[in-house]
């Protein structure tokens, strides 16, 4: 997925549902790791007390129809798993405060994830990879708005 259309067209809400359905289609018969709905953030979010739909950049409406598609995805495909991976961009901190970031972003959708309903057993983290592996490399606010995420990267359960 180098494309920067494709990383974008994978990002949104939409891809979800397709990429779920494929997944079951194919009986999740890869080991490869795919990208569903990010939750992308607003710079520098979380701080302190805030609440993860104040932390990210969506609207509250993108917000549910994203954690909620993804969270069915999880609870309804038995052999789905997912790494809730959060990131930084290389100009909203450094060093070890990009680690920290991303990981209370992780934390706030791997916490949510749990409290609605999907189990611990099918989740890894959360993880914290800061500024590492950037969806755009570009200097703009769009490609940097790009990399302040968390992602669900999917793994196979085998029963």
């Amino acid at each position: 997925m180098n494309s920067p259309l494709i990383r974008r067209a994978l990002a949104g809400p939409s891809a979800v549902v397709l990429i779920t359905t494929l997944l079951s289609a194919l009986n999740f018969a890869f080991a490869s790791t795919v990208q569903l709905g990010n939750v992308d953030f607003k710079a520098g979010h979380p701080v302190g007390g805030e609440s993860l739909a104040e932390a990210t950049s969506y609207t509250q409406e993108v917000l549910s129809q994203v954690l909620e598609t993804n969270a069915r995805a999880l609870k309804e495909v038995p052999q789905l798993g997912a790494e809730i991976a959060g990131f930084s961009d290389s100009h909203e901190c450094a060093g070890r405060e990009c680690n920290e970031l991303s990981l209370r972003r992780a934390s706030q959708v791997y916490e949510w994830l749990i409290e609605h309903g999907v189990p611990a057993s099918k989740l890894r983290g959360p993880v914290a990879d800061g500024n590492k592996f950037p969806l755009d490399e570009g200097e703009s606010e769009e490609a940097r708005q790009l990399n302040r995420r968390v992602q669900f990267n999917l793994f196979r359960i085998d029963k």
